[in-house]
């Protein structure tokens, strides 16, 4: 159990309650067999299988301590997560904040996490590429995870949403709609079967859902612990 406890403070960086955030006494890290040494492989794994580029820009902020990286080295648990197809051609971006929000629900294997929640849902600012994720139980609170979002980011930056794209869920349509016309948000919807017209929120649902994948099959834990690890991939 000790054994344990030590894995998750030290490899998965993760507060165990009633141990503090410092080794249990009862093991003595300056004993071989406890003795870490500072890797990429070992970072790589503890953010998420965060890209390199990443890893070098918070060395070079000296968030994390100095150490090489190998660029031949392949993970093979990024294949097996982050399998994906080609990328579109991107389109021209927005000039201002807010002027167009992208948005985009999704799940994790259709599992709960043990707090109760089934989805996350983003919204993705098109300029500042600022995003904002909350865990929702059903998607029947869509609505006001949004107007919670759009009370918070029209005060803090004193501007108003202008249009909010979206593919055709039904989370999107009726009531949804409605609130987007009585405050004159032009609501975008993409084409059946073209998350392309929706990349830019949909590659964000990607890429936190690759993140959890594969940091749950390189720890062996259990499928519903995903929730737990949400807060530090959305920083990354």
């Amino acid at each position: 159990l000790e054994l344990f406890y030590f894995y998750l403070i030290t490899t998965l960086s993760i507060w165990v309650p009633g141990l503090g955030r410092d080794v249990p006494s009862v093991i003595n890290i300056n004993t071989s067999f406890s003795y870490l040494l500072e890797s990429s492989n070992l970072w790589y794994g503890r953010l998420g299988h965060v890209n390199y580029g990443s890893l070098r820009r918070l060395i070079n902020m000296e968030c994390l301590p100095k150490f090489d990286i190998d660029l031949n080295y392949k993970y093979e648990i990024c294949v097996e997560a982050k399998l994906s197809k080609t990328s579109f051609h991107s389109i021209e971006r927005s000039t201002e904040p807010l002027e167009l929000i992208h948005s985009d629900i999704c799940d994790f294997k259709s599992i709960q996490t043990r707090g109760g929640k089934k989805y996350f849902i983003t919204f993705r600012d098109d300029y500042a590429r600022y995003s904002y994720v909350c865990l929702i139980r059903t998607k029947d609170e869509v609505l006001e995870t949004f107007i919670q979002y759009k009370n918070e980011v029209e005060n803090q930056l004193g501007k108003k949403i202008k249009k909010l794209r979206s593919d055709r869920g039904g989370e999107y349509e009726s009531s949804f709609g409605e609130f987007c016309k009585e405050h004159g948000i032009i609501h975008q919807t993409t084409a059946p079967y073209s998350l392309q017209q929706n990349g830019i929120a949909e590659k964000k649902s990607r890429t936190l859902k690759e993140k959890k994948n594969a940091m749950l099959i390189s720890s062996v834990l259990p499928q519903n612990l995903w929730e737990k690890q949400y807060f530090l991939l959305i920083l990354f």
